[in-house]
């Protein structure tokens, strides 16, 4: 089913009902409804190309939803994107981008700037004429391992991907759900995707402290966030000393969780948390209620019925259960990648290859040991780094911590960059001897040559480290 088309039907069958609700706006269905065709046709007469990619740039939730239905009713293929994202769309062919405010001039890309009264006009213009995208809805992945790539979706890859979100919370009884990541990952588009077309409410807010008020004001049952996100909300509510009392479940994506913050989640948000393993290309592959999976460490959850995981050697030969290797996906309706040329260039291979190594279990349980490419190899010892990373976070006096390994004079050294858990400038920094005493008492064989304190550690929105901004930041640092 159409994600527009579910739209208009809850606009006919409960128009009341709040589709969106925020503190400076709450949109019910039927004007959710109203809005996305008024915005389509006011953008009819604005947009020159059809058949060439759009992007959307806009940081307001509610509006930057309209905008994204309105061009996928006119049959434009879209790519909501970030600030930092905007010169990647001459590269997928990318004719128009749409934005709000001010946008740098781009050269071969006109900028349509959208006005609020569209939104709410009574009297739209007429739809002028309609693309023919058979994929309207385009996202970059995460670009942690390299340039961003750009995954497109057809209408009943959205509407598949939803039916499997459904079976992520089929046992939580949730009317409303709050959504961290933001709307340029497909981590948020998926949310959205399934609230619509389930006829529920969606939240959106900001900082941890708005977070935590539109919670409890708004009623919210259900929280996604990736695990970077859900640390900060945790941390603010620990020092303000709140406990959440309406949340139902916290959906939790990204990078594996640790013990500590699934813990400070039961102890401050609530006490069912769904660990979910998706990428933009696959999707959801496997899941688990952390309470059922908590025993097998590193473990994300059960492969879904849906999906296929294998781990295979260097050789690319599949390894039996319980052996780790890298890890590949099979999914039914995988994204397909895009290119400048067509909305429709090249299949994402059978076997998607996410970059993680793990294992499966032979009951099915899937563990993820490390991404790939961050394995950093010393003295003939392969170390996963963002194992390192997540003991490092653990220490005291720690807010964040990564670690990569950069040329140094006696070959590879691996730099531990290190947020303090106070502003660096109040904060005594980290000793290298404490944190290679918590690697040891964790028993990982890795021993760090240098560290650095940092105020911000680059990563992605869903929380992984970008590991090659990392290296340049370390070596720039160091005077290389």
């Amino acid at each position: 089913m159409k994600l527009n088309a579910m739209i208009d039907f809850w606009a006919k069958l409960k128009p009341d009902t709040p589709a969106i609700v925020m503190f400076d706006v709450i949109i019910p269905y039927q004007k959710l409804s109203q809005a996305i065709n008024a915005v389509a046709a006011h953008l009819s007469e604005k947009i020159s190309d059809m058949a060439a990619p759009v992007g959307i740039l806009i940081e307001h939730p509610a509006r930057n939803i309209v905008v994204n239905c309105a061009l996928m009713r006119l049959g434009i293929p879209s790519i909501v994107v970030r600030t930092a994202q905007v010169d990647y769309l001459a590269k997928i062919g990318a004719k128009t981008l749409i934005h709000e405010g001010q946008a740098k001039p781009l050269s071969g890309i006109t900028a349509v700037k959208t006005e609020i009264p569209w939104f709410n006009d009574p009297k739209p213009p007429k739809v002028r004429r309609h693309g023919s995208a058979q994929r309207t809805k385009l996202a970059f992945t995460s670009g942690t391992t390299g340039v961003p790539k750009a995954i497109a979706f057809a209408d009943e890859d959205i509407a598949a991907r939803s039916n499997f979100l459904r079976a992520v919370t089929g046992d939580v009884p949730w009317m409303r759900s709050l959504i961290m990541p933001g709307l340029s990952t497909n981590f948020a588009f998926s949310q959205v995707a399934l609230a619509f077309e389930m006829g529920r409410t969606l939240s959106f807010a900001q900082s941890p402290d708005e977070i935590s008020r539109a919670i409890e004001l708004f009623g919210v049952d259900l929280l996604a966030a990736s695990n970077q996100q859900a640390q900060g909300l945790v941390d603010h509510l620990a020092h303000v000393k709140q406990h959440i009392r309406t949340l139902k479940c916290v959906w939790l994506g990204g990078a594996v969780p640790t013990p500590t913050l699934l813990a400070k989640i039961n102890e401050y948000l609530c006490r069912d948390v769904v660990c979910v393993y998706a990428s933009t290309e696959a999707h959801v592959a496997a899941f688990g209620m952390w309470n059922r999976i908590k025993h097998v460490e590193r473990a994300v959850g059960y492969v879904c019925p849906w999906a296929s995981v294998e781990s295979v050697d260097d050789e690319g030969a599949v390894l039996p259960a319980g052996k780790a290797g890298e890890l590949r996906i099979k999914t039914p309706n995988q994204g397909v990648l895009h290119g400048a040329a067509s909305d429709q260039d090249d299949a994402i291979e059978t076997w998607f290859y996410p970059g993680d190594r793990g294992l499966v279990t032979p009951d099915g349980m899937l563990v993820i040991q490390g991404r790939a490419t961050d394995t950093i190899n010393k003295g003939g010892v392969k170390l996963s780094a963002s194992i390192i990373d997540q003991c490092l976070a653990g220490v005291a006096g720690v807010k964040d911590a990564a670690v990569c390994a950069i040329q140094g004079s006696c070959g590879d050294e691996i730099v531990a960059l290190v947020i303090a858990a106070q502003p660096v400038a109040l904060a005594t920094p980290v000793a290298l001897a404490t944190l290679n005493a918590a690697l040891k008492a964790a028993k990982i064989e890795a021993t760090l040559d240098h560290v650095q304190m940092v105020d911000n550690i680059p990563r992605n929105e869903t929380g992984k480290v970008n590991r090659q901004e990392l290296q340049r930041l370390a070596r720039a640092r160091k005077g290389n």
